[in-house]
């Protein structure tokens, strides 16, 4: 991290970039380090490939989320990649983002490819939050209370409240570092776990319905195209987590949905005990982490999940 810290310190402008359909870890983790940059009279920009979801428009209660969509400005002297496996999962800036010649990879996923000139790489950490906290708090950099939130929303958000097995006591030290702030830790929960729309719980009905069971009970599936999505009025961005509901059933080890996409199919995949959900993506091409994963496939819907459920078979 010394090496992190180093760049860091001496850059005057920065752009940051979150890998695509950017969730709360990545929205926190980009936010936070772009307004504690802009506090020690640094400039910064963060970069996104898509607006930021209504389901995490909350964070504006934070701070005002200031971004920017498409063309890159010029004068930056360092490229910053957060919560991003691999420079595919930049998107649209993923050429701009390779060529550059000072750049740094910050990321919790064991996967990641360690692209960029600089790489941190904790896969212990339950969070990108969790590695910028501890960042910023090694370079004696001063927080605030929304800066604080918006790094404890990145953490729970990644460790769903705190109850999934990444959570380590640094977890739990360095969130009790930033509720001393002050902040609304039961409101940035609620907002994150306990608050749908009614659109959100028709689609959660549609997979408990659709859902497919295989391997005496072990792995639960289900799937939805984009036709699907289009009949409830609904985008990709509302399928967020939908994925867990499937992992919730009891005797259930693997959980997986299947998404369509602008052409592609989509897979999220958790698990609870002891199947790898890392292993089984990157056969897929994607990466994670052992109990949340994705990745994506040219194949049909129906292809990858038949697919799936073959390679899951020996796994009990």
């Amino acid at each position: 991290m010394e090496n992190i810290v180093s760049v860091l310190s001496s850059c005057e402008k920065v752009a940051i970039f979150v890998h695509t359909s950017a969730d709360a870890d990545a929205l926190g983790s980009a936010f936070s380090l772009k307004y504690v940059l802009e506090k020690n009279d640094k400039a910064a920009d963060v970069y996104l490939n898509e607006k930021v979801s209504e389901r995490l428009s909350f964070l504006q209660k934070f701070c005002l989320l200031e971004y920017q969509l498409g063309e890159l400005k010029d004068g930056y002297d360092l490229f910053v990649a957060l919560d991003c496996g691999d420079e595919g999962r930049l998107g649209v800036y993923k050429d701009c983002f390779v060529s550059f010649d000072k750049t740094v990879n910050i990321d919790h996923h064991f996967t990641n490819k360690e692209y960029a000139k600089y790489n941190y790489v904790d896969g212990n950490a339950s969070a990108t939050g969790e590695i910028i906290t501890d960042l910023l708090s090694k370079m004696n950099f001063t927080l605030d209370k929304n800066i604080a939130a918006l790094l404890y929303a990145a953490i729970s958000s990644d460790t769903g409240c705190f109850a999934y097995s990444n959570v380590t006591k640094k977890t739990h030290v360095l969130a009790g570092k930033l509720l001393e702030f002050g902040i609304d830790s039961a409101e940035i929960n609620r907002l994150l776990f306990k608050t749908f729309s009614l659109l959100e719980l028709k689609l959660q009905s549609f997979v408990i319905e659709n859902m497919k069971v295989f391997h005496n009970g072990k792995l639960a599936v289900a799937a939805i195209t984009e036709n699907q999505l289009k009949k409830f009025g609904a985008s990709y961005e509302h399928t967020e987590g939908l994925v867990d509901i499937l992992r919730s059933v009891k005797d259930v080890e693997i959980g997986c949905l299947i998404k369509e996409q602008d052409g592609k199919t989509k897979g999220s995949i958790r698990t609870n005990t002891f199947v790898d959900a890392a292993e089984i993506s990157a056969i897929f091409g994607g990466g994670g982490h052992k109990r949340a994963a994705g990745f994506s496939t040219e194949l049909s819907v129906e292809d990858t999940l038949n697919k799936f459920v073959e390679i899951t078979k020996d796994l009990f």
